[in-house]
């Protein structure tokens, strides 16, 4: 995977865990994503707004506002509201269901594999 695969996208990673987000942002912009990076809910809606990502990959479980309450929020987005992954700790089958269900692209569980996570991203940025 030593090409880029980005197409100047930008992602940005929306998870309250530093060593999480840390590999996160790693592993993309390796790939040649742009990576913007926020750790809590209302920072989250903050760069959606100024740094219009393409995707956000949002964790569950942050302070302020938690992932799903951000994720009602871009519903109502339309046109403007970039593609959401979730990107949570919490597994299991209802989870993923009730994520999905709520209009995510994917789901994606923590611990996770970098290359699993740029291919993920690059397979819900194409729709």
């Amino acid at each position: 995977m030593d090409e880029p695969l980005a197409d100047g996208a930008v992602v940005l990673v929306a998870d309250d865990d530093e060593v999480v987000r840390t590999l996160a942002v790693r592993a993309l912009e390796k790939a040649g994503y742009r990576v913007l990076k926020t750790s809590d809910g209302l920072e989250t809606l903050r760069a959606m707004t100024h740094g219009q990502p393409d995707l956000v990959l949002l964790d569950i479980g942050m302070p302020a506002l938690d992932g799903k309450a951000v994720m009602r929020i871009v519903s109502h987005m339309g046109d403007r509201a970039p593609t959401i992954v979730f990107f949570t700790a919490l597994d299991g089958v209802e989870a993923r269901a009730e994520g999905l269900a709520m209009g995510a692209a994917d789901y994606i569980t923590k611990p996770f594999s970098p290359g699993d996570l740029v291919a993920r991203v690059g397979v819900a940025l194409r729709g």
